[in-house]
């Protein structure tokens, strides 16, 4: 008599099983009925052949793709400035250097504080400028833009 009860227990269990379904993962929006009565259908527009002629067919202009283009700008810091000789040292660690005569300018935390002109001597990544306007202390952001 066990056997049979386990039998009947188990059959029970299969059949709840399989009439239950498969139930989806994702819930289903509701939608009011009413609300879909209430929409008017959609007309097409009324176009003229003025209208037509002067529409083109977006789908086969080609998209434009983004204007990448380098950084070319030199750039360096305020290695040392003497404030009786209104001299700064520069130096541009990236290797490039600026032309002799160039004016650059001096920035501190985004602002313009001041603007050199090299002059000179160069040795390795360092090179010298003369203040030629506003001020300068170590750190400064030297830019020729």
């Amino acid at each position: 008599m066990n056997r049979f009860s386990l039998v009947i227990v188990l059959v029970a269990a299969i059949l709840c099983g399989c009439a239950t379904g498969k139930s989806s993962t994702q819930p289903k929006p509701a939608v009011k009925k009413s609300a879909r009565l209430e929409q008017p259908p959609i007309q097409p527009s009324a176009t003229t052949d003025s209208n037509k002629a002067s529409e083109k067919p977006k789908a086969s202009e080609p998209k434009p793709s983004p204007l990448v283009t380098p950084d070319n700008s030199l750039g360096g810091k305020v290695a040392t400035f003497n404030s009786a000789g209104r001299f700064v040292v520069l130096d541009f660690p990236g290797g490039k250097m600026p032309a002799l005569e160039q004016p650059m300018f001096i920035y501190r935390d985004g602002l313009k504080v001041g603007e050199v002109k090299i002059t000179g001597p160069t040795r390795d990544s360092n090179t010298v400028a003369d203040l030629i306007s506003g001020v300068a202390n170590k750190g400064d952001e030297v830019r020729d833009r």
